[in-house]
């Protein structure tokens, strides 16, 4: 026989749980038209046409409201965020061996090329940066080239005019620099604004760039291992889906 404790413990879960399941009932499940099934040697994927759902309502300007800074710091940094101009940054970055980037961007209708010694790789996790008066946005198409191709890159790169810093030691790192390639026409300052920022964001911030880095390649590794020891074990799946009016559907629900 259970003693009075349990037993006063065991209602007192029990009606837990009912007000939970009372308070939340479950989401009516759609009307299933058309079902097809595709069996595959290891799960299965069904295709369900199903009722269009009753449409949603929007929601009003009211009920979508920007939150308060917390702090009048806050406050002041957001207003002079409003207050710059936003502008998008969209290159290509190809990485050899962690030590030079060949740099690849269209300004004005034609297409620039550029060679630096900052490794972009960090930029990765990266979509904005920002100086006093813009906000960049930076969209990025990265590709590594191991360090077998780093000679090649690097007699090219040479040929193309770069000349890479000099090193005062071999542990000291050398300054984010970047240099067209010699056959490029000039181009304005404007366009080479946000690449300047870029470098200067990636020098004054590489302590941390770097950490970061080293951090998500740790996490994607261990990914990685993760999936090999306990690879996942297909599941069916469930695909719903409603057509538009059309020859075949004229009311999208038949």
């Amino acid at each position: 026989m259970k003693s009075p404790c349990a037993l006063i413990f065991m209602v007192a879960a029990m009606t837990a749980l009912c007000a939970i399941a009372s308070a939340a009932p479950p989401a009516p499940q759609p009307r299933v038209l058309e079902d097809v099934q595709v069996k595959y040697p290891d799960h299965t994927v069904f295709y369900q046409r199903i009722e269009p759902p009753a449409p949603q309502p929007r929601a009003t300007a009211a009920a979508v409201q920007k939150a308060k800074p917390a702090t009048r710091e806050e406050a002041a940094a957001a207003e002079r965020r409003e207050k710059k101009t936003t502008k998008v940054l969209m290159l290509s970055a190809t990485v050899y061996d962690h030590r030079l980037t060949e740099l690849c961007w269209r300004s004005g209708g034609r297409e620039i090329r550029a060679w630096s010694n900052a490794d972009f790789n960090l930029f990765t996790a990266h979509s904005e940066f920002e100086t006093e008066d813009t906000i960049y946005t930076l969209f990025m198409a990265l590709g590594n080239e191991d360090a077998e191709s780093l000679v090649a890159a690097q007699a090219r790169a040479t040929s193309e005019g770069w000349n890479p810093p000099r090193v005062q030691s071999p542990t000291a790192r050398p300054q984010a620099q970047y240099s067209l390639v010699s056959d490029t026409k000039t181009p304005s300052p404007e366009t080479l604004a946000p690449l300047d920022a870029l470098h200067h964001t990636y020098e004054e911030n590489y302590t941390r760039l770097a950490k970061e880095h080293t951090q998500r390649e740790a996490a994607r590794a261990a990914q990685a291992q993760s999936l090999k020891d306990h690879p996942p074990v297909p599941q069916d799946t469930v695909i719903q889906f409603w057509p538009k009016k059309s020859h075949t559907y004229p009311t999208s629900s038949k």
